[in-house]
């Protein structure tokens, strides 16, 4: 009895696709959460850059001023998670402006599961020249 009882539950398969996901479920929902944790910092420094190009295209081209190319660049970046966003508009040189988007890092990712090495800030510059 104890033979056949023994190769039973060896050769039983019962419950092993719930053992496998309990295994591999944790592992997957940390690497999906990983990767939507980098492409929102990555959709979020896309935002600020498309931003501050479209911005310093109209400052550069006189349309703005300085705290008007601020104002704008400010209002058009999304509501992110409570991110803080510094936006300075200047005029570098005679002949150039720019426009330079700041969010510190850790405030960039959407979830945070992670600091998945994101330290400092995420800073985007934008330089035209006058016309």
């Amino acid at each position: 009895m104890t033979r056949s009882l023994r190769s039973f539950f060896l050769r039983s398969t019962k419950g092993a696709a719930a053992v496998e996901t309990a295994l591999i479920a944790p592992i997957f929902l940390a690497i999906m959460l990983a990767v939507v944790d980098y492409g929102s910092v990555f959709y979020l420094q896309h935002t600020m850059n498309t931003v501050a190009n479209d911005v310093s295209r109209s400052f550069a081209l006189g349309h703005m001023t300085t705290s008007e190319a601020t104002t704008e660049a400010q209002s058009r970046l999304p509501n992110w998670n409570s991110a803080t966003f510094t936006v300075t508009a200047s005029t570098p040189s005679a002949d150039d402006v720019q426009i330079v988007t700041t969010v510190p890092a850790n405030e960039a990712a959407l979830i945070n599961f992670a600091p998945l090495g994101l330290d400092g800030d995420l800073s985007v510059t934008a330089r035209k020249r006058k016309i």
